[in-house]
């Protein structure tokens, strides 16, 4: 029912000598400490309840329009998408590779073709949330990973885009203009850091659980209607099509996709937005 501490001589009187090796009783793993989620509000005048979701821009050498201009690439493929979105929307989803290969080229021209879309939506900009994707993040300079500056290029992308630092997690409450609640949370899933890992993706319960028990919370406010989701680059479920994987690249899953799908129900969150592999595709757990 207790433990306390003994002198060595009261030890040896009852049980010998100490004994010596491997230690028998382990400290527990500490409480994780509560930090407090960034929650990031807006407003906007939509009525629609649209949310539009867009993912992998790979603006620089993996673009799809690699013959062209970066300008005649943004406003081609701007009017593409503003074809494609019947109404004015209540929020804008980027879900990761806005840039190939980490490139900061790659980066500023896919936060300005961004802005470009939030204007023409007429979008504040705290309704616009941006997840990073595996090559927003230099992957190949290995000897940054350690104190993860090598995702400093996008965090300057989302600070020059927001105004002002904001985490990689964090969650946006979007009221639109009939009272309905669109609180989106954010994950990065691009933390395996090596390029024979970089198909997959992994969060991490440390990083998860802040965000979906914030987003459970606002959740169950008492107010209007609410939709949750949450937002990450890489998959929770392998894509609708059965076909071989291929040879140099593994089938890319997030690996820790069970817990966060468990969280999800838990929390009661009702989609979760990715992308990464480049195909339409919609699951249901």
């Amino acid at each position: 029912t207790s433990i306390r501490a003994v002198d060595q001589g009261a030890w040896e009187t009852q049980f010998g000598l100490v004994p010596r090796g491997d230690p028998t009783i382990y400290e527990a793993q500490r409480p994780r400490p509560d930090v407090p989620t960034e929650v990031i509000e807006a407003e906007v005048e939509s009525t629609s309840g649209v949310v539009v979701h867009i993912s992998d821009l790979h603006f620089g050498s993996d673009h799809g329009y690699p013959t062209q201009s970066a300008t005649t690439v943004q406003f081609s493929l701007l009017d593409r998408i503003l074809r494609s979105v019947p109404s004015k929307p209540a929020c804008l989803v980027v879900s990761g590779d806005l840039t190939t290969k980490g490139d900061y080229q790659g980066l500023i021209q896919g936060r300005q073709f961004v802005e470009k879309l939030r204007d023409a939506f007429g979008l504040p900009t705290n309704a616009v949330v941006i997840a990073p994707g595996n090559h927003d993040i230099l992957i190949s300079e290995t000897e940054l990973t350690r104190d993860f500056s090598n995702e400093q290029p996008f965090r300057d992308l989302t600070a020059l885009f927001y105004g002002r630092a904001v985490p990689n997690e964090r969650i946006h409450d979007i009221r639109d203009a009939k009272g309905r609640h669109f609180i989106l949370g954010v994950l990065n899933s691009s933390r395996p850091r090596h390029l024979k890992t970089m198909d997959y993706g992994y969060v991490g319960i440390d990083r998860s659980e802040p965000v979906f028990e914030s987003l459970g919370k606002l959740r169950l406010r008492p107010r209007d209607p609410v939709w949750a989701a949450v937002v990450l680059h890489h998959h929770i479920l392998s894509a609708a099509m059965v076909e071989e994987p291929e040879r140099e690249r593994p089938v890319s899953m997030t690996l820790d996709a069970g817990e966060l799908v468990a969280l999800a129900h838990k929390h009661g969150v009702n989609a979760m937005l990715h992308g990464h592999q480049h195909m339409p595709f919609v699951g249901q757990v």
